[in-house]
């Protein structure tokens, strides 16, 4: 089935599209419904928050009982000055969630908050900090991945960065390590890992890799020195942070348009703004229903979420970012995202909802697959293709022809043009039967990879002990950081 929408978003910059994009209207989906709403339509505004209340406990000047209290004493249940009520009560709402998490997540959540402050946001199976410098995301999931490279572990804190990688590396970052995840519309690279000690490791022997001053086989010979060094109680230099300058956006690849006549309508392109006015707490709490997470969303990504639910139910978790659908028909996951991204690629639009099976392509595919459509991102470890467009019979498209070039029956170029000739028969009224479910039996489960062990290993858990946490550098005065003594 299909979710066919217009743009009646208003356009401001995104300098990826360069100077040369002329503002033309508004930015059509793939395809449209004849009932929609009129364009110009604008999208209800946030609700204002309440202004500061007075604390009730503010006595009349001439209350002065025998057996008052000092002045200057706080009643002893007071929540104090930096946590409101709403935040103490998410706070809460978060220890009862993590109450039935296992212990290696719970106890990362736990320490990453000791460091980068309470979470943004959180649901049953995720927490999620953003913008914590050196990171552009944190998230920690409940539920681990197997890895075994360098060693056996489990993955559960994943951390991202802007990064660009070029195409012709996708083959090689997956054979260094699965559990690394360069998405190319976003300009994203992540490691996922169990610890963020690790995740500074990958990424900086990633980076590496992509510069060529390693290949493959000396990454991953790196990587398992610097394990074995963190295991005698060292702290390797490149678990301690960034070795090399961390991009600050401009890294989003958002390919080009293969419609003669369509990159006018993109013009330069942003959504309204949708940060938390200043003064304003964060609610980390999930909301209590979709209507309500959706609430201050631009008003066509609203409509679509409301179409998904339409489809597929009510979301299984949701935040004020993100509603989540999982076994949602044939897909093992649906996501749809308040922030999306620029895709031109066959025509200009937005990409909001992700779609995952699972899948494991060949490790020499991932430059194939990139290449083709790079909103179609490949998660060697955890065995998973997802798809990201404005619409679900997009990614049906995107994971058909994906597979296709996955398994060398088509070729990239052959995957573009049929991409490209499905969405203008979109774009006509018609629908492609490719658009209309898999052309190809989905993979049974499991179809992880968790690699293989690059180090011998003995007793106890070998990637401990940094407690989900990098260690902060060695100082003078103590050599040895307490979080690489501690047991997980």
């Amino acid at each position: 089935m299909r979710i066919n929408r217009r743009y009646g978003l208003r356009r401001l910059g995104v300098a990826a599209l360069g100077a040369a994009a002329l503002a033309l209207g508004p930015l059509p989906a793939f395809a449209q419904d004849p009932a929609e709403p009129q364009e110009g339509q604008e999208v209800a505004p946030e609700d204002a928050a309440p202004e500061d209340l007075a604390p009730e406990d503010a006595a009349p000047e001439d209350a002065a009982p025998e057996d008052a209290p000092p002045e200057d004493a706080a009643p002893e249940d007071a929540a104090p000055e930096d946590a409101p009520p709403e935040d103490a009560a998410a706070r809460q709402q978060l220890e009862d969630v993590l109450a039935a998490w296992p212990e290696g997540p719970r106890s990362a959540v736990q320490k990453l908050t000791e460091r980068y402050g309470e979470p943004d946001a959180f649901t049953e199976s995720l927490v999620v900090w953003t913008e914590n410098a050196p990171w552009k995301r944190t998230v920690v999931y409940r539920d681990p991945v197997e890895h075994l490279f360098p060693v056996p572990h489990e993955d559960y804190v994943e951390q991202f960065i802007d990064y660009r990688v070029p195409v012709d590396q996708y083959d090689e970052l997956a054979a260094y390590d699965g559990s690394v995840v360069a998405r190319r519309t976003q300009g994203e690279l992540s490691a996922r890992c169990d610890q963020e000690a690790a995740n500074f490791l990958a990424l900086n022997l990633a980076d590496q890799l992509v510069t060529g001053q390693l290949d493959v086989a000396s990454a991953r010979d790196a990587y398992a020195e610097a394990v074995q060094a963190m295991q005698r109680g060292e702290t390797p230099e490149l678990m301690q942070g960034f070795a090399f300058e961390v991009p600050e956006g401009e890294t989003a690849d958002p390919d080009r348009s293969t419609i003669p006549g369509t990159l006018e309508e993109l013009a330069e392109l942003q959504l309204e703004e949708r940060s938390v006015p200043a003064g304003q707490p964060k609610d980390a709490a999930p909301p209590a229903s979709a209507d309500e997470a959706i609430r201050s969303w631009p008003e066509e990504l609203r409509e679509t979420a409301q179409t998904l639910i339409e489809r597929h139910g009510e979301p299984d978790e949701l935040t004020h970012g993100m509603l989540i659908w999982r076994q949602s028909g044939p897909w093992k996951r649906t996501v749809i995202y308040r922030d999306p991204a620029v895709h031109l690629f066959p025509k200009p639009h937005y990409d909001y909802v992700e779609q995952v099976i699972d899948y494991q392509a060949p490790v020499d595919r991932f430059d194939d697959v990139a290449e083709f459509d790079g909103s179609v991102t490949l998660d060697r470890t955890q065995g998973e293709m997802a798809a990201r467009c404005d619409q679900e019979a997009a990614n049906v498209l995107a994971v058909n022809l994906a597979h296709d070039v996955a398994q060398g029956s088509k070729t990239v170029d052959e995957a573009r043009e049929a991409f490209t000739e499905a969405v203008q028969q979109m774009t006509a009224g018609h629908t492609p039967e490719s658009t209309l479910g898999f052309t190809f039996e989905l993979p049974t489960p499991p179809t992880q990879d968790p690699d293989e062990p690059h180090l011998a290993t003995g007793a106890g858990d070998p990637l401990a002990p940094a407690n989900g946490v990098a260690p902060p550098a060695p100082s003078p005065e103590d050599e040895r950081d307490p979080l690489l003594e501690g047991e997980r």
